[in-house]
């Protein structure tokens, strides 16, 4: 008889349960606002807390910049963009809505 149990080989085997935790779904900037984007990965039922190169993107780079490798994004101009983080092991991890809005006259 052959019995399958899912769950850890060895520390790393753990993309059959692998749980993702964006910093963020949606956020609002101002125009020159930053911030920094983060994902927590965990395997294990949770257990494991899992490592991962990461590359933040954007699909609109004329409302946002993003730092490829530390995922700091900053407002340029008004409008939408979706920024998305892809692991070079685990792959396509999520995405964040970004709302880029005019300076608050504070800032100004």
């Amino acid at each position: 008889m052959i019995l399958a149990l899912a769950g850890c080989l060895r520390a790393g085997d753990c993309k059959a349960d692998l749980l993702i935790e964006l910093s963020d779904a949606a956020r609002t900037l101002a125009v020159g606002e930053r911030h920094v984007l983060e994902v927590e990965l965990r395997g294990c039922n949770g257990r494991e807390r899992l490592a991962d190169t990461l590359t933040w993107q954007t699909r609109d780079s004329t409302i946002v910049a993003v730092d490829a490798a530390r995922g700091v994004v900053t407002g340029l101009t008004p409008g939408r963009a979706t920024v998305t983080v892809t692991g070079a092991r685990y792959g396509e991890l999520g995405e964040v809505l970004i709302t880029v809005v005019a300076p608050r006259s504070s800032d100004r």
